[in-house]
């Protein structure tokens, strides 16, 4: 009996040795594991981590791009507005140099006025009449007079032209 009693401790020793070999095989089992899990669980968070860093450099790309757009659509607006500008500068200077050509033809035809005037004015003055002279004398400071205005007047409209000309080199130089 007591080699049952001894080979009962024996095999319950036996059994308890192969219980420590199991346990201590799942505790290493599950501290595998655990570790593997952690490693998991650090690189899910590193993901994470670099998914909400992505968003945040989305969010600030989408912002700047909509300043883009803004900044393009301004720029597009002061390009039109110029170019409107440009054409109504243009506009003037046409309608200036038509100006132009018209006292232009003015002043041609003042001074053929003046040529005929003085032509009669040689005429009459072979005339011994006085008030024949005196009528001259008026229509040659008339004459005179419309020269002078259109002398003027073309000077003004040269100095308007230059100034014109100017702003719309400014105008062009800026775009």
């Amino acid at each position: 009996m007591a080699s049952t009693h001894a080979s009962k401790i024996a095999a319950s020793k036996a059994r308890g040795n192969e219980l420590k070999i199991l346990v201590q095989r799942r505790d290493t089992i599950i501290a595998s594991k655990n570790e593997q899990y952690a490693i998991e669980l650090k690189s899910l968070t590193e993901k994470v981590a670099l998914v909400a860093t992505r968003d945040l450099t989305i969010k600030k790309i989408e912002a700047e791009l909509a300043k883009s757009r803004s900044l393009m659509k301004q720029l597009l607006e002061g390009t039109a507005r110029l170019k409107r500008e440009r054409d109504d500068q243009r506009t003037e200077m046409a309608n200036l140099a038509s100006q132009i050509d018209v006292l232009d033809r003015q002043a041609a035809e003042a001074e053929s006025e003046n040529k005929k005037a003085l032509f009669k004015l040689e005429e009459i003055s072979e005339l011994e009449d006085e008030q024949q002279v005196e009528t001259n004398n008026i229509y040659i400071g008339k004459i005179e007079a419309q020269r002078g205005i259109i002398d003027f007047l073309a000077a003004r409209l040269g100095v308007e032209i230059v100034e014109i000309e100017t702003e719309a080199e400014e105008a062009e130089a800026g775009l």
